[in-house]
C-alpha cells in the first residue's frame, strides 16, 4: 500500500507515474482486505490496543489519500472539483435534522450508525456533499479525527463513511467492551432496589448486545450465573441457594427472574435501606428493630411510644403529633404507613388497626385524657395489653381478648434430620425477628449439632427474652416435596412459644379462602412450634397473591409451603396471651 501511496501522491506531475499508479490501482482492495484480516487476527492476540491502533491509523491514512487521488485523477481535475464543491457547499442550507453526536465509545456506535443511515445516508433525496456536511456535524471527540482532514467535497463523503465503518464496525473490540462491563460490574453493597436493578441493567443490556452480535449467549449460561452470583452479597446468595436444590444446576434465567422479584419486594416494603450487608454473627440481635430513630415528640434517640413527653399528650395529641412525623398508626414507627404495617397487633379498646396509644375513646374531646388509663403506657407498646398472670411474654404481638384471637403465621412442613429422613415440623414465619430460632425439643428430635454461641436475645423495650442454648444448622422442605429445601442457621431456645393459636379457633367455610391449600392445616388447633423463621430467609418463601379477610376473618397470604393465615378472628370470649419468645416466671419455675 505504501508503494500505491508514493505513487499517487507523484502522479498528477509526472504521465508516467500516473499510468503506473492506475494500472495498481485494482490491487487496492485486495491489499486493504488483507490488511484487515492480518490486523484483525493480530488484536485477538493481544490487549495492548494502543499500537495496532496507530499501525491502524497509518494504513487507513494511506488508504483513502489513494482512494481520494484516484477520484480526482479519473473525474475532473481536483482543483476544480474541489472548489465547485467546497463553493456548492457553502450555499446549501441544510434542513434540520437533530442527530445524536458520535465520540467514538464503541457501545453507542451500533444506535448511531442505523440512525444515521436511516435519517441521512439511505435518503435519496439529500446529495453526497449533504450528507458529508451531517455527518462531520453528528462527530466529534475521537471520531471526528478519523476524517477531518478529508477534503469537504461530494466525492470523498463515501471515503468519509467507509473510514468510520472500518474504524468502528469492529465487532472484537466491541465484544470485548460488552464483555468487560459484565465482569467489570460493581458489586452490589447495599440492600436497595436502585443497586439491584442497576447491576441487572449492566447484564441484562450487554448479554442482550452479544447475542444481537450472534455470539453464543444461551451456551454462557453457567459462565452468566456465577458472574451474577459473585457481584451478589451472601445474605442473597443464601436466598436464591435456598430455592433451588444444591445439586442441581439453576439457570441463568431463573437467577435474572429471583433478581427481579426481589426488586419488587424491596420497592414493596418501606424504602430501600442504606446499611450494608452484614453476616449474622452478631452477639446481640433484636426481635424488634434496632436503629433507634429520632423521636418526634422530644427529638431524643428513643422510640416515640417509649416518649414520657408523648405519653403525657392526649390520645388526640398524640395522632396529630404521629400524622405530622408520618409515623404508621398501627405500630408508631416510621417509612410506611398502616396499610401496609406487618404488625399483627390492633388496639386493645377496640380491636381496630392502630394503636392503643391513638384510642380516643367513645366520648372523646379535644382534652381527653387516654383511654387506657387501667393499664401502664409500657403495655401499648405494640396494642396489646401487659399479661395479668403467670403466661409467657409477647414479642410479635398478639391478644386474644373479649370474642377474638389473633392467628400468627404458623406452617406446616418438615425437616430432615441427620441421617436425611424427613420429620414433621411446625414453623412460625415472622419478618420482624433478625434470627432463626428452634427449640430444643425440635433440635433433639432431629440429632442436630449444637455449636456453643452466647446471643442475646431481646423482646419489646430491649427485656432479655430467653437464655439460647447455643446454635445448629438443619434443612427444611416443603412436605412431600424434596425439590425446595431450605437450608437454616438457627439459634436453639428451651421453648419458642406457649400453643399457638391461644385456644381452639372454630373451621369456617370463609369465602376469601375457598378452595386455597393451606400452609397449616391445623391452624384452628393449638399446638406446639418448633421452628421461627426471621426476616433473613422470609422474603424468599413468600409468593404473590393476598387474600384479604373481612372484619373478624384471617388474612391469607401465599408462599412455597401454601397460603398462611394471620390475623384477628372472631371466637369465644376469653383473654390469653402469646409469645414466640417464652420465659416462665420465676414464681412458676419455684412451684414446680
Amino acid at each position: 500500500m505504501r508503494e500505491i501511496y508514493d505513487l499517487a501522491r507523484k502522479a498528477s506531475s509526472e504521465p508516467s507515474i500516473l499510468e503506473s499508479f492506475l494500472a495498481r490501482y485494482p490491487s487496492v482492495a485486495r491489499i486493504a482486505e488483507d490488511f484487515e484480516n492480518a490486523h484483525l487476527k493480530l488484536i485477538q492476540e493481544t490487549t495492548e490496543f494502543d499500537a495496532e491502533d496507530a499501525i491502524r491509523a497509518d494504513f487507513d491514512k494511506m488508504h483513502y489519500t489513494v482512494k481520494g487521488r484516484y477520484h480526482a485523477l479519473t473525474g475532473t481535475t481536483p482543483g476544480t472539483a474541489q472548489a465547485q464543491s467546497a463553493s456548492h457547499a457553502s450555499a446549501i442550507k441544510l434542513p434540520k435534522i437533530t442527530l445524536p453526536q458520535f465520540s467514538g465509545d464503541l457501545t453507542l456506535w451500533p444506535s448511531f450508525i442505523a440512525l444515521f443511515n436511516t435519517s441521512i445516508h439511505d435518503n435519496r433525496q439529500i446529495s453526497s456533499i449533504e450528507k458529508y456536511q451531517y455527518l462531520l456535524a453528528s462527530l466529534k471527540g475521537e471520531a471526528l479525527n478519523v476524517i477531518k482532514n478529508l477534503p469537504l467535497a461530494a466525492e470523498y463523503y463515501m471515503i468519509a463513511y467507509d473510514a468510520l465503518l472500518d474504524r468502528y464496525r469492529n465487532r472484537r473490540r466491541l465484544a470485548d467492551h460488552h464483555l468487560k462491563s459484565i465482569r467489570e460490574a460493581k458489586p452490589l453493597k447495599i440492600e436497595s432496589a436502585d443497586a439491584l436493578h442497576k447491576l441487572l441493567d449492566t447484564f441484562t443490556e450487554n448479554t442482550r448486545a452479544l447475542n444481537l452480535m450472534k455470539f453464543p449467549t444461551d451456551s454462557w449460561d453457567f459462565l452468566l450465573l456465577n458472574f451474577l452470583l459473585e457481584k451478589l452479597p451472601r445474605s442473597l446468595r443464601e436466598k436464591f441457594e435456598s430455592v433451588h436444590r444444591a445439586e442441581e444446576i439453576p439457570r441463568y434465567a431463573q437467577l435474572i427472574k429471583f433478581l427481579s422479584e426481589h426488586c419488587k419486594v424491596l420497592e414493596a416494603i418501606s424504602g430501600p435501606s442504606t446499611m450494608p450487608f452484614k453476616s449474622q454473627s452478631s452477639a446481640s440481635a433484636s426481635s424488634l428493630a434496632t436503629r433507634t430513630a429520632e423521636c418526634p415528640a422530644c427529638k431524643e434517640q428513643h422510640l416515640v411510644f417509649k416518649c414520657p413527653r408523648f405519653l403525657k399528650l392526649s390520645p388526640r395529641e398524640r395522632h396529630s403529633t404521629a400524622k405530622t412525623a408520618n409515623l404508621c398508626f398501627n405500630c408508631l414507627r416510621a417509612g410506611h404507613g398502616a396499610n401496609n404495617c406487618t404488625s399483627t397487633g390492633t388496639c386493645r379498646s377496640c380491636q381496630a388497626r392502630h394503636h392503643t396509644l391513638l384510642h380516643f375513646g367513645r366520648n372523646s374531646g379535644p382534652a381527653d385524657t387516654p383511654a387506657d388509663t387501667g393499664a401502664s403506657a409500657e403495655s401499648a407498646v405494640d396494642g396489646s395489653s401487659s399479661p395479668q398472670n403467670n403466661e409467657p411474654l409477647v414479642t410479635m404481638a398478639s391478644v386474644a381478648k373479649s370474642s377474638s384471637t389473633v392467628l400468627l403465621s404458623t406452617v406446616q412442613a418438615e425437616a430432615l434430620d441427620v441421617h436425611g429422613n424427613p420429620f414433621p415440623v411446625r414453623i412460625l414465619l415472622d419478618s420482624a425477628s433478625q434470627l432463626n430460632f428452634i427449640s430444643e425439643n425440635c433440635m433433639k428430635k432431629g440429632g442436630f449439632k449444637r455449636t456453643k454461641c452466647r446471643t442475646v436475645v431481646l423482646a419489646v423495650s430491649d427485656t432479655k427474652a430467653a437464655a439460647t442454648r447455643g446454635s445448629t444448622s438443619l434443612v427444611i422442605q416443603v412436605q412431600g416435596n424434596g425439590n425446595t429445601r431450605v437450608p437454616i442457621e438457627a439459634t436453639i431456645l428451651p421453648r419458642i412459644s406457649a400453643q399457638l393459636p391461644s385456644r381452639q379457633v372454630e373451621q369456617r367455610a370463609w369465602k376469601h379462602i375457598e378452595g386455597l391449600k393451606l400452609a397449616d392445616p391445623q391452624y384452628h388447633r393449638p399446638g406446639p412450634v418448633d421452628l421461627l423463621i426471621g426476616a433473613d430467609i422470609f422474603a424468599s418463601l413468600i409468593r404473590d397473591g393476598r387474600r384479604l379477610g373481612r372484619k373478624g376473618e384471617p388474612d391469607a397470604f401465599n408462599s412455597i409451603f401454601g397460603w398462611v393465615l394471620v390475623g384477628s378472628v372472631s371466637t369465644q370470649a376469653s383473654r390469653s396471651t402469646h409469645s414466640f419468645l417464652t420465659l416462665d416466671s420465676l414464681d412458676a419455675s419455684l412451684s414446680r
